[in-house]
């Protein structure tokens, strides 16, 4: 009776160069690589198969195969190469070890080093050849026979065993210096998503009731100390001012609901920074409000969201209450606020050449995106004249033809034209600027157009 070659006849045949698609698989007598040897598709003998057999799309034999005797299996590429050994004096019905066998033995070797990129079916490990440990990823020598498990295998303190050698980590292909290093990129990168700098997402607008209401993606921010993560996984909805526009909507949990402390009175014309809160026990649980104070400590006292547990937080932005009692409208993209109508915060003469600190509709100690313009003067016909607006911390300057944000000529009379400048500027804590011309006399009209704010 033939016997079958391999229970796993579908096995995928390939070398270091990939699958042997269209590769062959050549049955001979054993010793000889010219006296083929009958191959069978049935265990009675009785159905001859050709020989070669041709690999298909998956390096894959076609049939079941019956040997009959004594082989050896000789593999090739689709060029003819082979860049396997062969199989010698293999007999399925009296050999110690099947190819089935073999691939069970292989399975404790994933790389050879010195040899083939990967070890396959087939592939006969000799003696000084370096394998991977299937389990522990440590690095064995063969040293003796017959083939058995490196990692089953019994070591002395110099890692040396019956039928193998563990080596050293350092005669890896990976080195040990190499390992750390990547571990400490990858250390790197962890702290620096787990930093309390970790911002994603967690857009604001004011579209659904622009005048009451703040509207925020969904997102992830690391909470101010840098020690919890807070998602959110669903867009929020705070009402920040009641229905009369007279105050604050009193906090409650949950979207739709009111987003103001209820310890506190709102205050028109104000700044009120934005803050996500969660929870230390569940930072997916998730909200969301206003607070005059900067590390949200009405926000989270026992009468507000401190009664729901929520105890930590992350400021994610600011809103500004006019003096009607509303938010201001506008636009968020990334870290930058634009006004959806720009506000006029300046527009009068300067009376001297000294320095006039202007109030601007942006945050305190945020970056303001400023418009200045200048109208007119009153100095001489054909004048050339400078204006100069700064932040407020840097060093008071007389402008100048080298120290300037705009120049301007007056050309008649009645000054006809505008010279503007768009800048993005330092705003103090006051949420003020400074200009200064270097002329008195200089009509300068300043228009708040945005802010960025980095969370």
């Amino acid at each position: 009776m033939a016997q079958l070659l391999s229970q796993n006849w579908m096995q995928q045949f390939q070398d270091a160069n990939g699958l042997l698609v269209g590769g062959t698989v050549t049955f001979y007598q054993a010793g000889s690589t010219t006296i083929k040897q009958t191959i069978y598709s049935d265990s009675g003998a009785t159905t001859p198969l050709s020989n070669p057999q041709t690999l298909g799309s998956l390096g894959e034999l076609a049939n079941p195969i019956y040997l009959n005797g004594t082989y050896n299996i000789v593999i090739k590429d689709s060029n003819g190469i082979s860049n396997l050994p062969n199989f010698d004096n293999f007999d399925a019905t009296t050999a110690s070890r099947s190819v089935t066998d073999w691939i069970e033995e292989a399975q404790d070797a994933k790389a050879v080093l010195g040899g083939w990129a990967t070890v396959q079916p087939l592939v006969t490990i000799a003696v000084g050849d370096v394998v991977i440990g299937e389990g522990d990823g440590a690095l064995y020598k063969l040293t003796g026979s017959p083939l058995v498990d490196p990692e089953a295998d019994t070591y002395d303190g110099n890692g040396v065993g019956s039928e193998w050698i563990n080596l050293d980590t350092s005669n890896a292909p990976v080195k040990t210096a190499s390992i750390t290093n990547l571990q400490t990129q990858i250390t790197a990168l962890s702290d620096s998503v787990n930093s309390e700098g970790y911002f994603y997402g967690l857009g604001l607008d004011n579209g659904s009731v622009a005048t009451r209401y703040l509207d925020i993606e969904t997102g992830t921010a690391q909470d101010s100390t840098g020690v919890y993560r807070m998602s959110a996984g669903t867009a929020f909805t705070k009402i920040l001012v009641n229905a009369g526009l007279t105050g604050g909507e009193d906090w409650a949990a949950g979207t739709s609901q009111g987003g103001f402390p209820d310890n506190l009175t709102m205050t028109a014309s104000t700044w009120y920074p934005v803050f996500m809160i969660g929870k230390q026990a569940d930072a997916s649980d998730v909200d969301y409000g206003i607070d005059t104070s900067l590390t949200a400590t009405n926000l989270l006292n026992g009468t507000n969201a401190g009664a729901e547990g929520f105890d930590i937080y992350r400021q994610i932005g600011y809103v500004y209450i006019n003096a009607s009692f509303q938010v201001v409208e506008f636009t968020r993209i990334d870290n930058t606020f634009f006004w959806n109508v720009a506000t006029l915060d300046y527009d009068q003469q300067l009376g001297a050449t000294t320095a006039q600190l202007v109030d601007v509709q942006c945050p305190p100690n945020t970056l303001g995106l400023i418009n200045v313009a200048v109208k007119d003067d009153a100095d001489t016909v054909g004048a050339s004249s400078f204006l100069l607006a700064t932040g407020t911390a840097m060093v008071d300057t007389t402008p100048s033809a080298t120290a300037n944000s705009i120049k301007y000529i007056k050309n008649t009379g009645t000054f006809t034209s505008t010279e503007s400048a768009q800048l993005q500027l330092p705003v103090d804590g006051s949420s003020q600027i400074r200009v200064r011309g270097d002329l008195s006399g200089i009509n300068v009209q300043v228009w708040s157009t945005g802010f960025i704010y980095n969370p």
